[in-house]
């Protein structure tokens, strides 16, 4: 079962700007990985080609009842909240449930279509609470 982690890293690119220094906190991707592999260790090896210096990784944090949605190509990633509410087959109670989504757009409006395009082939009665971008610079 794939599982998806927010890793947040520090990499020291060639940039004459910044002096080959560090700048910020770090940089944050979405790491998609399966239980026996460790997503910080898949992002420093993906980005080592790209670094000066070793990749620093320094938090991973997994994200559980989340998905990544639309093409991986776009350049902006933003993360969306929907409200819908469950019935329970056994019960019959009603539960209102919420859910995130990482959504991969070239713009707000884009996202949104993607979104709602997606959501409606299996919720009915959804509603998008929310959508806002996101610092994630990649999902892998």
């Amino acid at each position: 079962m794939k599982k998806l982690s927010l890793v947040t890293a520090k990499v020291v690119r060639e940039n004459e700007q910044y002096n080959y220094r560090m700048v910020g906190r770090g940089e944050r991707y979405l790491v998609r990985h399966s239980e026996d592999e460790n997503a910080g260790e898949k992002l420093s090896k993906y980005l080592t080609q790209y670094a000066k210096e070793p990749v620093v990784v320094e938090q991973v944090i997994l994200q559980k009842n989340n998905e990544v949605i639309g093409e991986l190509t776009d350049d902006v990633v933003f993360k969306a909240t929907v409200a819908f509410i469950e019935v329970d087959p056994d019960t019959n109670k009603k539960r209102k449930v919420t859910r995130s989504y990482f959504v991969c757009a070239d713009s707000i409006r884009e996202a949104f279509d993607t979104l709602s395009g997606y959501l409606s082939d299996f919720l009915c009665g959804n509603s998008i609470v929310s959508i806002a971008q996101t610092k994630i610079l990649e999902v892998l």
